[in-house]
């Protein structure tokens, strides 16, 4: 039996030619969910920039132009918990606690983009208890959804894993200009399971952290 919804959240797909080995997996998860919603998460643009071609159940959620910023005080108290939760759990406390300016607007962000993500399900009729969430980066869309969890407006969802929002703390990277996803252990509280797009990766998060729940799942 097909379970009714995926709420898929990508960076960019389906526009400006990115991210294309969504496209063909996208086929196989159009046969296994009676509907398919996807959220390009970082794209701010217009339709007039589809460049595949979606399957007759897939639909997209045009939410960013729409955003409203989140109330003040429901977002610090908020970014409080999560911030303090990833202060005790990262190996790089300094790093982390210089980095608390860049953070908190990622995080209002993500709090916001969230929701209007629950706003549009809603204004749709589309029913976050027979959805099922799927961030296709362990990045900012993984902490939009572990936000919505920890408020508990969502009962869980699962995330790829594939480079950067996975290997950047033993790259040597957590130091450096290029901005890592932020939130990495908060993530990983509340996804319910990971899927690395190959066995090093899943090996590696099973090593590192052996409460997750890791499968391998290739790209497309």
């Amino acid at each position: 039996m097909k379970k009714r919804n995926l709420i898929l959240l990508t960076k960019q797909f389906p526009f400006l030619q990115k991210e294309q080995y969504v496209a063909h997996e996208l086929k196989y998860l159009a046969q296994e969910f009676e509907q398919v919603f996807i959220y390009p998460h970082d794209y701010f643009g217009g339709d007039e920039n589809i460049t595949f071609e979606l399957p007759d159940n897939v639909k997209i959620i045009h939410l960013n132009k729409d955003i409203r910023p989140a109330p003040k005080l429901d977002v610090l108290m908020s970014f409080a918990g999560a911030f303090l939760y990833e202060f005790n759990h990262t190996h790089d406390r300094k790093w982390l606690a210089g980095d608390f300016k860049r953070l908190l607007p990622i995080y209002a962000a993500q709090y916001a983009l969230g929701d209007g993500l629950m706003r549009c399900l809603k204004d749709n009729q589309i029913s976050s208890e027979e959805s099922v969430f799927y961030s296709y980066w362990f990045s900012n869309s993984a902490l939009c959804l572990s936000i919505l969890k920890r408020r508990k407006l969502i009962r869980d969802f699962v995330s790829r894993a594939h480079s950067l929002d996975l290997y950047h703390e033993d790259w040597g990277l957590i130091n450096e200009i290029i901005l890592v996803p932020p939130f990495r252990h908060f993530k990983q509280r509340y996804v319910g399971t990971i899927f690395s797009i190959n066995d090093h990766g899943r090996l590696y998060l099973k090593k590192k952290f052996p409460s997750l729940h890791v499968e391998t799942a290739y790209l497309g």
